[in-house]
């Protein structure tokens, strides 16, 4: 209620400018910014699908959300049309990794954003047969 509030709304924004300043915390603050609203709704950088991606070479399967199917925005021929980028989130959100694979060795999942980053988070203990 304070924050949609012009008058506290307006202090409130000038303090997280003022934050976003100092070098150590704009270090570390945006980027956790950017991962929150990485699986907020409304966002156009929000995951869209779930997604099994094979990696071949260790014969295991990991689930992922599909950050990015075009890179239209990068220099010509930076990537193959067929790449895809994938975010491979660790459990108890201890980080995760971007992967850019082959559209070909990924699996779509019908499984919704929210409930794969819970199991993800949780190392899949908190599954249920509701998960899927």
């Amino acid at each position: 209620v304070l924050v949609s509030n012009f008058i506290t709304g307006s202090i409130i924004k000038f303090f997280m400018n003022q934050f976003e300043k100092v070098p150590l915390i704009k270090a570390i603050y945006n980027p956790l910014k950017d991962l929150m609203s990485l699986f907020g709704s409304g966002s156009s950088n929000t995951a869209k699908k779930v997604v099994l991606v094979d990696l071949d070479k260790v014969g295991i399967r990991t689930i992922g959300l599909v950050m990015r199917e075009e890179f239209d925005d990068l220099p010509v021929g930076t990537f193959a049309d067929d790449m895809i980028a994938v975010y491979i989130p660790m459990s108890y959100m201890l980080g995760g990794f971007t992967t850019l694979v082959p559209r070909s060795s990924v699996v779509e999942v019908d499984i919704p954003v929210e409930k794969a980053i819970k199991l993800a988070i949780t190392g899949w203990i908190k599954a249920d047969k509701n998960a899927l």
